[in-house]
């Protein structure tokens, strides 16, 4: 037991003295936080997967803009061979081309709604009577027997959602923007501590965010 706690000891002296001699480049750490904090390309890049590609199911040809996007963005950012890889057979993909829900009668009313994914196409416009009905098993269908032909049968009421009279954006002060930012300035030369210096846009400025 003494040669194994001698041992571990030797061991972890080595360690932290490796650890104690091992170089700190403040430069590089603060040249790679001023990147991540003030030329960020996180929202764009999200914007064009999210907003222009859009939803995408796999086999689809927004999944294939996407990728093809994502594999041009990272060619320019100076990444090499990048490429789209294959992935084996996925089956049948499925696009939405158009869709449209209006309610006709007793006036005209746009209702929100999307079809579910891989659904089959319709062979023009499908036009009737909406039936609401509550089926939660296979016992609930012997009540509507018979009485939803050529109806459009809606299962389940629709969920009541909060109004929402809290603002959906806030304003953030330049103090809040500074705290956000975290980035650091290098160290100019000698033994200055680049950690211990904070940047960030003057106190004056503002920004709203959502």
């Amino acid at each position: 037991m003494k040669r194994s706690a001698l041992g571990a000891a030797i061991v972890a002296a080595a360690v932290v003295t490796l650890a104690a001699q091992e170089p700190v480049n403040d430069a590089v750490i603060a040249q790679i936080k001023t990147e991540g904090f003030q030329h960020s390309q996180v929202m764009d890049t999200l914007s064009w997967l999210s907003d222009v590609a859009g939803p995408r199911l796999t086999g689809s040809p927004e999944l294939r803009k996407a990728g093809e996007w994502a594999r041009d963005q990272m060619t320019k950012w100076g990444l090499e061979r990048a490429a789209l890889e294959p992935y084996g057979s996925v089956g049948r993909g499925w696009v939405l081309e158009r869709f449209d829900l209006e309610m006709t009668e007793p006036q005209w009313m746009r209702i929100i709604g999307y079809p579910r994914a891989f659904s089959a196409p319709t062979r023009g416009p499908i036009v009737g009577t909406p039936v609401l009905v509550e089926i939660a098993s296979k016992d609930d269908f012997e009540k509507y027997k018979g009485k939803l032909r050529g109806a459009i049968v809606m299962n389940g009421r629709p969920a009541v959602d909060d109004i929402g009279f809290e603002p959906e954006a806030k304003r953030l002060t330049g103090d809040d923007l500074r705290k956000r930012a975290g980035a650091i300035e290098p160290a100019p030369s000698g033994n200055d501590d680049a950690r211990t210096r904070k940047s960030g846009p003057p106190a004056s400025t503002e920004a709203t965010v959502k």
